[in-house]
């Protein structure tokens, strides 16, 4: 019981403090629908993935980012924008797994270069560049102000994206 105890004081001191890379596993729920994914043609897949809930959404893109071959479903889940950029932005205050981090920054980039601009939208510019701070490690730190960049700075001129 006190391992157990300490294990957890030692995980929330990490979080806290960030000093060390906590990585987390899909949960078997998660993992069994990336598979099931993975063996659908791109608009079974877009269509699967339009029916889950905003959060099903994100875990599951994270979890087909990981994969090989990736998913990529980024360009798959960016037509709803207007239900994931609300996950995205509370999910990106509190993770602290660098390749999650940059994954939901590449996708605020797709979002903004396909859907509607992140320009104007200073709050998830602000939320996005405080994640940006926890990454340090190659090669995400390496794409992740690219993306950032690019999710500021769109490719063409589309409408705000606006809740």
């Amino acid at each position: 019981m006190q391992a157990k105890a300490l294990s957890a004081l030692t995980f929330c001191a990490c979080l806290l403090l960030n000093g060390c890379e906590v990585e987390t596993k899909p949960s078997p729920e998660v993992q069994k629908q990336g598979e099931k994914l993975m063996q659908m043609t791109t608009p079974e897949r877009q269509k699967a993935l339009a029916q889950m809930a905003p959060e099903e959404q994100l875990n599951v893109y994270l979890y087909g980012q990981r994969h090989e071959p990736p998913m990529n479903s980024d360009v798959l889940i960016a037509p709803n924008w207007k239900a994931l950029l609300p996950v995205v932005k509370v999910r990106l205050v509190a993770e602290h797994d660098e390749p999650k981090i940059a994954y939901m920054i590449a996708l605020l980039k797709v979002i903004s270069n396909t859907q509607c601009s992140l320009a104007a939208r200073k709050d998830l510019a602000d939320v996005a560049s405080k994640a940006m701070n926890r990454v340090d490690s190659s090669p995400y730190d390496r794409d992740i102000g690219g993306d950032f960049y690019s999710m500021l700075h769109p490719v063409k001129p589309l409408p705000a994206c606006e809740l």
